[in-house]
Formats: structure tokens, C-alpha cells, sequence
């Protein structure tokens, strides 16, 4: 089920802290967000496209309406994230409008976890349902192997920080709101989410889970955790809940047509904070059956079109971590079922042109 994005050192409890320090402008406006950055002079048209997926996705999951004020996003640097909270990325709560802070560095693994932390930041339950609807909306880790004896009760006084320090309780609030939110539904999820006070004690919530789903919350305490044995039904996930929000691959027929320019202007190109002064675009492209393809064509020089299957994000040293690494698109290319993302990344230059057909070979 939803799991944190590979990264439970990055993952961080949202803050509420009064210091001050010298934030960039809020210049960069898209539907549900707005941003600010301190690492690059623009924000490219496609990253604003991209949050407002995201936003959308994160309401659209739980059940929310979209009537709230666009959310205040800062990308920025580490130095900068300093000034307001000990950890990677988080959000603050000491102004009218509460606002996430995203690590530039960690851009890509930390977005979905604070910008779902940044659309809640009105409600504030304890720390496990708090942390675990923001891992549950990232994209999932795949299964990883948790101690039988660390139970589910003794999490609900955690604080953020205490359940960062166990490591895998971020995996395990994961889990346990994506089995909530699969087996009773959104709105009955959020609703009991709402009545959950910041200062509940476990036996309180307890208490409440009880009165709302007519079970207790420690039945069955890990049936809800995916296990190695349980990954095809993991892969049965839809593809944005993997973070595969892309728009689709064009095509002509059969063919796959990529045509392109690395514009910060259009819609389809994303900043690549990573990397200062590039960007890239990506696709997504779904197949129901194997397929071969031919890449036609050729990609420009000093940019790359990558190719990766959508997925839990792996462990490292692990089998699925080198199966699901991104990898340079090959002249032929042989896919099983599944959905992929295609990337294509370079330098920021509107003239740089990608023209190239993965043509389906019968």
C-alpha cells in the first residue's frame, strides 16, 4: 500500500515555529499553487502544471473539495529551510496561511508528502495519521519487513519526531491509512481524521476508531501491510499513485511521436532543480501487452531520453531497484505490460528540438 517515498530521513513532521528569515517571492502562479524559489530565476510552466496534478490527485484521493486558497509552495535552499525547521523539507504553521518548504535537492522525493501535509495543515491529528496521509499519498515503498512485535497502539503517542527516529513506523502509518482509505473510503476516513485531536491520547483514539468503524484499531494490526508475496497487487496500483502523473505519450497510430523543445515556457517542460539551467519533459506511456519498439531518429546532443517503469520505489541493493532505475531509451527496445515514464532532459534552450518515433515492430 502507500508508503513513504523511499526517503524516511527526508520525510518530516510539519512544524509550527516562530523564527523568521527572508523568503523569495511568491511570482509563480499556477491553479492551486503558487510558488517561490531561491535556487532558480524561473519556474517552468510544465513544474506549476505539475503541483496542480498533484494538488488535484491528493484532493481527488481524499475526497476534498477544491475550494481552498492555492497553497504557498517554496522550493528553496537548504540554508533557507534552516531558518525555520531542523529538518529536510516541512511546513510552517505560524503565519495566516500556512506554507511548505521543499529541499531543492530532494525536490522529486519530498514534494506529494509536503504538499499533502500543506492541504491538511488546517487539521492536526497525532502524529501517526498526520505522517501517514502524507506517506500514503506519495508514491509506495516497496514492502519492507517489519518487527511482529512493534504494535500499532503503542505509535499513537508518538511524537513526529519519535516516529522518524523508529525508522519503519513511517512505513507502518503508511500502510495503515492506505488500508483505512481502501476499506472504508475516503470520506468516512477523513471524517474520523477530522475528530482525532493534535493532543488525543492513544486510548482516546482508540476510543473514537472504535465508535466510527465498529472494530478496534488494533484487529488484525498488520493485515494491512503489504508483504514481499503481495508486490502483483502492489503493481495493480493506478499509475499516478506510483507519482506517474504525466500526460500521455503522444502518438500517430501505433507510433509513438516525441516532438519537443526545452522551453521554460511551455507546459510540457519541468525544472530540473537538480541540475541549475536545465529541465526536462516527461510522458507517460501504458502498454497492455509486450512490445517491441524501434527508437527513429536521433536525440540531441547533451540531452538524454531516459525510460522508467512505474513502480513502488525500491530499497537499495535490492532486485526491483535495478529494475525500476531509470535508464537511456536503447534502438530496440522490448517492454512488458505496464506504464513507463519517458524523460527527456538537457538544458533550457527553446531551439533544442527533440524529433524522434518509437515505431512498434510486429
Amino acid at each position: 500500500m502507500r508508503t513513504l517515498t523511499g526517503l524516511i530521513a527526508l520525510a518530516v513532521p510539519t512544524l509550527l515555529i516562530g523564527c523568521k528569515s527572508e523568503l523569495p517571492p511568491l511570482e509563480f502562479h499556477g491553479e492551486r499553487v503558487v510558488v517561490g524559489s531561491d535556487v532558480v530565476d524561473e519556474i517552468c510552466a510544465g513544474t506549476l502544471a505539475r503541483l496542480d496534478r498533484e494538488v488535484i490527485q491528493i484532493e481527488v484521493r481524499l475526497d476534498l473539495s477544491h475550494e481552498r486558497a492555492p497553497l504557498h509552495v517554496y522550493v528553496v535552499s537548504p540554508e533557507t529551510i534552516a531558518g525555520y525547521c531542523h529538518s529536510s523539507s516541512c511546513v510552517v504553521l505560524n503565519r495566516v496561511e500556512p506554507f511548505a518548504l521543499v529541499n531543492h535537492r530532494s525536490f522529486e522525493r519530498a514534494l506529494v508528502h509536503e504538499l499533502t501535509h500543506a492541504r491538511l495543515a488546517h487539521r492536526r491529528p497525532v502524529p501517526l495519521l498526520e505522517e501517514g496521509v502524507a506517506v500514503a499519498m506519495s508514491p509506495p515503498q516497496c514492502p519492507v519487513t517489519v518487527p511482529p512485535d512493534l504494535g500499532l497502539f503503542e505509535l499513537l503517542d508518538k511524537q513526529g519526531t519519535e516516529l522518524l527516529a523508529l525508522g519503519v513506523s513511517y512505513y507502518i502509518a503508511g500502510e495503515f491509512v492506505a488500508w483505512q482509505l481502501e476499506e472504508f473510503g475516503p470520506s468516512s476516513f477523513m471524517s474520523f481524521y477530522a475528530n482525532v485531536s493534535r493532543d488525543s491520547s492513544a486510548t482516546a483514539v482508540q476510543a473514537k476508531y472504535r465508535a466510527h468503524f465498529d472494530r478496534d484499531i488494533e484487529d488484525d494490526p498488520f493485515a494491512y501491510i503489504r508483504t514481499l508475496q503481495e508486490l502483483e497487487a502492489l503493481e495493480a496500483l493506478a499509475p499516478e499513485n506510483f507519482g506517474c502523473v504525466a500526460p500521455p505519450a503522444p502518438t500517430n497510430g501505433k507510433v509513438i511521436s516525441l516532438q519537443a523543445t526545452l522551453s521554460c515556457d511551455s507546459d510540457l517542460v519541468q525544472t530540473d532543480f537538480g541540475v541549475a539551467g536545465n529541465g526536462f519533459i516527461e510522458w507517460t506511456l501504458t502498454l497492455e501487452h509486450v512490445q517491441t519498439f524501434e527508437l527513429v531518429g536521433s536525440v540531441p546532443e547533451w540531452t538524454s531520453l531516459s525510460l522508467q517503469r512505474c513502480g513502488c520505489v525500491p530499497n537499495r541493493g535490492s532486485v526491483a531497484h535495478l529494475q525500476l532505475q531509470p535508464r537511456p531509451v536503447k534502438q530496440y527496445e522490448t517492454l512488458e505490460p505496464g506504464t513507463y515514464r519517458l524523460r527527456w532532459d538537457g538544458a533550457l534552450d527553446e531551439e533544442l528540438m527533440l524529433d524522434v518515433k518509437l515505431v512498434p515492430i510486429d
